[in-house]
C-alpha cells in the first residue's frame, strides 16, 4: 500500500517542486558566497546543473504530456 499521509503534490510535480526548492536554496547561497572562491565556483556548477536537470525534466514531461 502507498503511504498517503502527506497532502503535498506527488509524482512529476513533486519532483519539479523539489528541484525548484533546491535551485532557490543554492541560488541564495551563491548570492551570499565570496566571488571567485572555490565555494562560489562549486555553487555555480551546482546551480547550472540544477537548471539543466529542471529544463530537461520539464521538456521530457511536456513531450510525454504529463505537465
Amino acid at each position: 500500500m502507498e503511504n498517503t499521509d502527506h497532502d503535498g503534490p506527488q509524482g512529476p510535480q513533486a519532483f519539479l517542486d523539489f528541484l525548484t526548492q533546491r535551485l532557490a536554496k543554492r541560488q541564495g547561497e551563491l548570492e551570499q558566497a565570496v566571488k571567485f572562491s572555490s565555494h562560489y565556483n562549486q555553487l555555480e556548477i551546482i546551480v547550472s546543473e540544477l537548471k539543466n536537470i529542471r529544463a530537461k525534466f520539464v521538456g521530457f514531461m511536456r513531450r510525454e504530456g504529463l505537465l
